[in-house]
């Protein structure tokens, strides 16, 4: 991944922080940090990183707090960002006019 790249990555993370859930915004956040720790190749301990990694596979009781955690894994791994299903935290009527 060079420059225009990641820079492009960035402004895609940004945008996707504006119009996402706050849920979403949480994977988002994460997903950021751990790009960048992808394409620095490691800029923080490494236990740092397990801790996070760990916390990340395991069930944990805040969904915010497991969508960050998750898109930090998913960008250490360097995966390609993923929109979350997960954004449960605004309203779903999706009550259609009749006609």
């Amino acid at each position: 991944m060079d420059r225009s790249e990641i820079g492009n990555l960035f402004n895609l993370i940004g945008l996707m922080l504006e119009k996402s859930t706050p849920m979403d915004a949480e994977y988002w956040r994460g997903y950021y940090e751990g790009i960048k720790f992808y394409y620095r190749g490691g800029m923080i301990t490494v236990r740092d990183h397990y801790h996070i990694r760990k916390i990340a596979d395991m069930a944990h009781g805040d969904p915010y707090h497991y969508a960050y955690v998750r898109g930090y894994r998913d960008g250490c791994d360097g995966k390609e960002p993923q929109f979350t299903p997960q954004g449960n935290d605004t309203p779903t009527g999706t009550d259609k006019a009749a006609g």
